[in-house]
Formats: C-alpha cells, structure tokens, sequence
C-alpha cells in the first residue's frame, strides 16, 4: 500500500519534470516502483499513431520511440480496446470476456496486468501498461484507485512537457532563423539594446556580444546623420516613433567598431517580452544598393546628356538641312531674277534717252514742216501725239521703278538665304526681319477665310550685331510662321466680313537695350494657356494636328538664340489676347 507521504513525493517528482524525455524516465520507473509490476510500459500518440516511448523493468528504464505495430513488448489488441473505451482495464489470470486477448497475451501470459490511459481534460495522451507475470491480485481496488490519481497527475504532466517541448522547439527554430539570418537583428529597449544575432556582430565588426549590447544606437552612429540631425536625438525619436506607432522604418548612417561607417536601412517593430515593451530591430547594410543606385543615376544623367545632345544634334541637322534647301531656292530664283532685271532695270535708261532723241527729232520735223500733209495729220491725231508726250516718260519712269523694286526683292531674298560660314559676321537685323517678312507675304495677303494680316513694324536705330545671319532668319521665320498659323486657326469658323472688321495683325519692334538688342514680335491670335507656354519650347512639342506641325520650330528657335547666341526668348501669352515673343541679343 502507497503512503500518502509517498504519493505526494511520486506527484512532485511528476510535476517538477518538465522535459519529455525525463518526465518519461521518471514517470515509468516511479510507477513501476509503487505499483508492484514486473514491466511497466509507457505509449504516446505521436501524429495520430501509437509509439512505445519508455520500458521499465527490474533492469531500469529504456526510452524509446518503437511505433506500437513493431513492438514485441507490449499488448497491442489491448492498447487498441483502451484507446476507444477510455477506461482502466485489470485482468487477473487473462480471465475476461473484453476481445483484447491477442498473441502477446497467450504467448506471456501474465498474472495481472492492468491498462491505464492518461487523459487530461478527456483528452487521450498516452497509456500505462502494467504487468507481472507470476503475482495475482497485484492491482487491488485501492492500489488502482492510486494509480488512477497517478495516471491524472502524469496526464497533465505530460501536456505541460509536450507543450513545454513545442515551445522549445519553437524557440530553437526561432533563434536558427534569429542567427543564421544575414541582416543583423536587435533587440532593443528604450535605452539600450540587450540582445543581437552573430550577423550583427559580423556587420558591425564587433567582437562580442558582451561590448554590444548595453550600448544607446547614437553610440554605433556618426556625432551627425547625412540630414544633419544629431544621431542622439534622431534615434530617440525614432524609438519613441516606433514604440507609440509599432513600427518604423528608415535609412540611417552606422559607424563599425573600426570607425568606418556605412549607410544601412533600419525596421523597428514593437513587441511583448515578458509584459514589457520591446522593439525589434533590423539593420540591413544597403551600401552596394546605394551604390548601385549612385550608378544607375550617373548612367541615366549621362544617357539624358547623350539624348539632349542627340536631340541638339537632330535639330542642327534639321535646321542646317531646312535652311540650305529654303536658300538654295531662294537664292537660285533670286540669280534667275537678277539677270532679266539687271537687263530691264539697264535698258530703261538707254530707252528714255532713245525716247528723248525721237521727241526732239520731231519737233524739228514740225518746225521745219508746218504742213505735212492730210496722211501725217491724220495719224498725228490717232495716236495722240501731245498725249504720248506726255505719258511716255511716265511709263518708261513705272518701268524703271519696278525694275527697281524687283531689285530690292531680290536683294532680301540674297539676305535671307545667306549662307552662314564658321564665323559670326555682322549684321542688321532689320533687314533680316523684312526679307522673311516678304518670304511669307504669301502667307500674308487676304484669302477667301480671312483678310489680310496686317504687319506693322516699329523699328529702332540698331546697331549691326555678330551672329549667323541665316540661323537667326530661320528663327524669324519660324516665329512668323506660328503666328500666322495661330491667327488662320483663330479665324476658322468666322466670317469674312465679321474678321473684316477687326483685322488681326502682327507687331514687329527692336530697340536697342545696354546689352544688345532686343526684338519683340507680337500677335493677336487666340494665345495659349499656362501648360503649353510651359512647354512650347520642348523638343517634338507641338499643339497642332498630325501633319501640320513637327515640333521643332520653336525648339530650334531657342538652340539658336540660348545657345548659339548666348540670348534669350521669352513668351508672354494670355488665351483670347495674343501671344508676345521677346529676343534679346548681343551685340
């Protein structure tokens, strides 16, 4: 008969024996000892199957983990019968009408034996199987009636072991994942931190954990971070931010135990340790990244470079290649021009002397032939002779000013296809301004949409300044252009008569300024709104329909007057009143 005293002690040597494996080794050799068997077995579920965990015997305790099917030393048809009825079984000389006699049974046969399965809150943990082999009547009423409390106290012991064991394991996984992981990981209280992986003492070149933990964050980081905030206060705050918030993340500059620092992205998560506020944190060196992306910035600053000058390039090409066709032309019709010209314009003078002559020999002829007769009177008066006296020099005088005018013609289209060389040369920007003024007075005169746009000009004494003459004509041109263009669309949709009233108009003016000249051309069509002056002068930018415009006039107007001339061009613009451009230049 078990003491109370003994039951006791049994009970706290089971409840003090949290580790499995010992709680099993304690657990069988006590119940053998107290309960007068020969073998006592221990067998636990393990993922739904049966395993012998532990023997007991006169010889000790052996542990175990033989699944039930592969077990010479224990009844598996009476294990079976527990584990679906859930109550203790006592057999006293195999005499017993329950089905759980198999071939273990008839092969040991033994004396009393007795099955007891350990529940815990009517869950099935385990079961105790007790035997001898020559002794009957070992398992009386009290002494089951003990074991029956053992059982219970062993039930539980086994859950708190087991759960204790997934705790353990849990944590030996954890801190697997908590060392062997690449980023260095901290924990860290308000004021220091009191715990890090290997990783970090490899990051931090650190020796030991001892000289880590226990130190602020500002003491591993510069006096300054990049931001210029004091490490001391930035990393309080942080703290605070991530201990209120549960979470933060930011890029901070560390120092290594060498004094060498390094840039690192930082995560701090708040969490439970023990009812006391803790924060997780996670450095991670980002130096290669940083210097990856200082790589890939360079790279795309130079590839935007090589496209801007790819572009300038382009526009160069375009120009240069718009300009030499346009000049060709003109300047081929301008040499076409000039030879029947120069052959009129000197002719007329020669004619007005041969006219002069013929009138003189005439008035001889009358003075010294009164009368010369019914024929010669007669054709006097047909052809009008006192009227062709009078309008024949006048004619020949029309002549002479058209030739001239021709001239002048052909002079500004010479000006405005000037070829321009290596060298800047001298020139009147007036004159550049009227030739392509006349190179688009096509453009100009009245159609059947509108009437004619007007050109005013208001032109200043100017002085001749350096620059490429047929560059800035292409600016003019491509300037006029627009604003012709602007008016045509503005006009669209309105009568003849309606814009007859108001006729548009483009302004031209130049005034000299302290550092140059500036030329101001002007119009009154439908003006644009703020986000396209923003961007009127970007390469391929153009508000017009596909087909009409190219987005490159403007765009080359500004390469010529910023960078080439080391000028400027501004717009002023507002939408139902116009647009203005203002170029300034260097003399």
């Amino acid at each position: 008969m078990i003491h109370l005293s003994t039951l006791f002690r049994v009970s706290q040597a089971i409840a003090r024996t949290i580790e499995i494996n010992e709680l099993l080794q304690v657990l069988s050799s006590h119940v053998l000892e107290y309960s007068g068997a020969e073998k006592c077995a221990l067998l636990l579920l393990q993922d739904g199957e049966w395993e012998l965990r532990a023997l007991a015997d006169s010889r000790g305790v052996q542990l175990t983990t033989l699944p039930l099917a592969y077990s010479q030393d224990v009844p598996s048809k009476l294990i079976q019968y527990a584990e679906t009825h859930l109550n203790p079984i006592a057999i006293e000389n195999l005499c017993t009408d329950l089905p759980v006699i198999g071939n273990y049974l008839k092969t040991h046969r033994p004396q009393s034996l007795l099955c007891l399965p350990l529940l815990n809150q009517e869950t099935l943990l385990g079961i105790l199987y007790l035997e001898h082999r020559s002794a009957q009547g070992l398992f009386t009423d009290d002494r089951l009636m003990v074991l029956d409390c053992l059982a219970n106290q062993a039930a539980i012991a086994l859950d708190h072991a087991r759960l204790y064991q997934t705790v353990q394991r849990n944590e030996s996984r954890l801190r697997a994942v908590y060392e062997s992981n690449n980023d260095a990981i901290m924990l860290l209280s308000e004021k220091c931190f009191v715990d890090c992986n290997s990783a970090t003492l490899a990051i931090f070149q650190c020796p030991a954990k001892s000289e880590f933990c226990g130190k602020h964050p500002s003491q591993i980081s510069p006096e300054y971070q990049p931001n210029g905030r004091l490490s001391s206060e930035a990393a309080t705050d942080h703290i605070v931010t991530a201990l209120t918030r549960g979470y933060d993340r930011f890029e901070w500059q560390h120092c290594r135990w060498d004094g060498s620092e390094f840039i690192a992205e930082v995560q701090l998560c708040r969490m439970e340790i023990d009812d006391q506020a803790i924060l997780q944190a996670i450095v991670r060196d980002i130096s290669d990244r940083k210097a990856v992306e200082a790589a890939i910035r360079q790279k795309s600053t130079e590839l935007e470079q090589a496209l801007l000058q790819l572009q300038k390039t382009q526009l160069q090409l375009v120009q240069i290649e718009k300009m030499s066709v346009l000049g060709n032309l003109v300047a081929g019709v301008a040499h076409e021009i000039n030879n029947p010209i120069g052959c009129i314009v000197g002719n007329v003078s020669v004619m007005q002397n041969y006219v002069i002559d013929l009138m003189e020999t005439l008035d001889l002829y009358q003075a010294n032939f009164p009368e010369p007769g019914i024929t010669i009177e007669q054709q006097l008066d047909a052809i009008d002779l006192d009227y062709l006296r009078q309008d024949v020099p006048d004619v020949m005088q029309a002549i002479k000013d058209s030739g001239d005018r021709i001239a002048a013609i052909s002079q500004s289209l010479r000006t405005f296809s000037r070829t321009d060389g290596a060298e800047k040369q001298l020139f009147n920007v007036c004159d550049g301004l009227d030739s392509t003024v006349l190179i688009l007075r096509h453009r100009l005169k009245a159609n059947e949409q509108r009437p004619k746009i007007e050109v005013v000009t208001h032109y200043d004494q100017l002085p001749e300044i350096n620059c490429f003459p047929g560059q800035l004509n292409q600016v003019f041109m491509n300037i006029l252009a627009n604003a012709i263009d602007a008016i045509d669309e503005l006009s669209e949709g309105r009568s003849f008569q309606e814009l007859a009233q108001s006729p548009h108009q483009i302004t031209i003016s130049t005034r000299a300024i302290e550092s140059g000249i500036q030329i101001t051309i002007a119009d009154d069509g439908p003006g644009m709104p703020p986000e396209v002056q923003r961007r009127i002068f970007d390469y391929m930018f153009t508000t017009k329909e596909v087909g009409k415009g190219t987005g490159l006039g403007l765009a080359i107007a500004h390469q010529i007057v910023v960078e080439t001339h080391g000028g400027t061009i501004d717009l002023q613009s507002q939408v139902g009143e116009g647009s203005t451009f203002t170029l300034t230049l260097p003399c």
